[in-house]
């Protein structure tokens, strides 16, 4: 599987193999970030937790679930679990990955159930996530919580088109069905175990990883893109800006820095100015005078 997954890239294999043998040996170690594994459909992320995690686990404290099941009401019955799996993650707006940032990493959690008395728990539980989308999740610079590989692709050899792929997945998951089935399941759990106890390097935060830097840089380009159209189109003689009004426009995608380099290029200037009859530090168009604080427009 790391072959397939991960073909030439061996820090990556490291990476979740390690994250793996931890989450596998020891139930009551917690994972504060989480693998993002990107890929084609078929490439076997479904075979992974059927015939491995769920029996190596146990296979009721493995849950799949979607996004909006992770965050809705009662959901917190979920966390007293030992993996939870996010399937077809696509959170991209800020709230949305301000309400997954918390239940990646926070060491307790409200559990809420119906008709019983609600209460605070210490989680141990890890989360592993899955996409077919390039771009899943809106991801801030410093973010430490997530690990994304490369986007997983159907290997050359396996065909031109999609029903060639397809078939041959097909064809290939089922003979690693059946090593598993005949005595593969266990030699790979005692080598996670080997593993976990002898080389496993625990990262209390998210590895970096090329793939995770190309989707931060591209939606730093994009929104960065869009606060010079928003300046263009909504900038007038005499408007003050707040860094934080127009970061608040963005987040998590851009930055403060990333707002005053992008006001910075578009010729504006801070410096303190009379609004109102009170000074306030602001950013202008290098030599207008101040006389408004422009209120943030969500467009």
């Amino acid at each position: 599987m790391e072959k397939l997954w991960f073909p030439n890239k061996p820090k990556e294999v490291d990476i979740f193999t390690d994250w793996l043998s931890l989450v596998v040996t020891f139930p009551d170690c917690r994972t504060r970030w989480t693998p993002v594994l990107r890929s084609v459909h078929g490439i076997g992320k479904g075979t992974l937790v059927q015939e491995v995690l769920r029996p190596l686990l146990g296979a009721h404290t493995v849950k799949e679930v979607n996004y909006k099941r992770t965050v809705g009401a009662f959901s917190g019955e979920l966390f007293l679990n030992r993996l939870i799996v996010m399937n077809e993650v696509e959170a991209t707006s800020p709230e949305q990955y301000n309400r997954l940032k918390t239940i990646v990493s926070d060491d307790y959690h409200f559990v809420e159930r119906k008709g019983e008395q609600a209460f605070d728990a210490k989680m141990t539980f890890a989360t592993l996530m899955f996409s077919n989308k390039e771009k899943p999740l809106t991801i801030p610079k410093g973010d430490r919580r997530y690990w994304l590989p490369d986007f997983i692709e159907y290997p050359a050899i396996w065909g031109e088109t999609d029903a060639e792929q397809q078939a041959t997945a097909a064809e290939f998951f089922g003979y690693w069905r059946t090593a598993l089935a005949e005595g593969g399941l266990k030699e790979l759990a005692i080598f996670l175990r080997w593993l976990a106890l002898n080389r496993a390097e625990m990262h209390d935060t998210a590895p970096r990883s090329d793939g995770k830097d190309n989707i931060v840089s591209n939606r730093t380009e994009d929104a960065s893109d869009k606060l010079v159209i928003y300046l263009q189109a909504m900038w007038h003689k005499g408007d003050g800006y707040k860094v934080s009004d127009l970061q608040s426009l963005f987040s998590p995608s851009l930055s403060d820095t990333d707002v005053k380099r992008v006001l910075t290029d578009q010729g504006f200037a801070a410096g303190r100015h009379s609004i109102a009859g009170k000074q306030m530090r602001c950013w202008a168009k290098v030599g207008d005078v101040v006389n408004s604080l422009h209120t943030p427009q969500f467009r």
